[in-house]
């Protein structure tokens, strides 16, 4: 067993940092002048209704020497939103036109959203499940499986 040169907490020997302030094992005493058992806990900067355990974006943090806890610079919260996109032919199925046709359509969903002040960030597939219905399932009826695609945007930045 250890004790935290920081915070004084009792840790055991295989631990080679505090759990509670992040002090490092062999750190020195931190400053006596800065009371560190009142101290609040580094703000996260995460949005008042962020889901329970979410984290800040990776990086956001300043160095700090060992033994100081780590304080976060406010960040501005990135905003998404996602549109469904399905393209639409009126014929056929492979061919130059077609693909030139569902293109065209994605690049008009892309430039609506841009003028609404969203900028693309990505396209994703999203497989959902569709239980069947009670009378289907008695029959031995499975799930299906269904797969839309999704435009996933980004609010532009203020400085832009």
């Amino acid at each position: 067993m250890w004790n935290c040169a920081n915070c004084g907490e009792l840790l055991e020997d295989h631990f080679e940092a505090c759990w509670k302030c992040s002090t490092l094992r062999d750190s020195e005493p931190a400053d006596d002048s800065v009371d560190n058992e009142s101290a609040p806990p580094p703000t996260e900067h995460l949005p008042h209704n962020a889901p329970a355990g979410a984290l800040p974006a990776q990086g956001s943090a300043k160095p700090t020497r060992p033994g100081q806890p780590q304080s976060r610079p406010p960040r501005p919260i990135d905003l998404y939103k996602v549109v469904p996109f399905v393209g639409r032919i009126s014929t056929g199925m492979f061919s130059t036109d077609n693909a030139n046709t569902v293109a065209g359509q994605m690049q008009a969903a892309i430039e609506r959203e841009a003028i609404a002040g969203w900028d693309f960030h990505s396209f994703a597939k999203v497989d959902v499940e569709v239980k069947p219905g009670c009378l289907a399932s008695l029959f031995g009826a499975r799930a299906a499986y269904v797969t839309f695609d999704q435009l996933v945007f980004r609010a532009k930045s203020q400085d832009q």
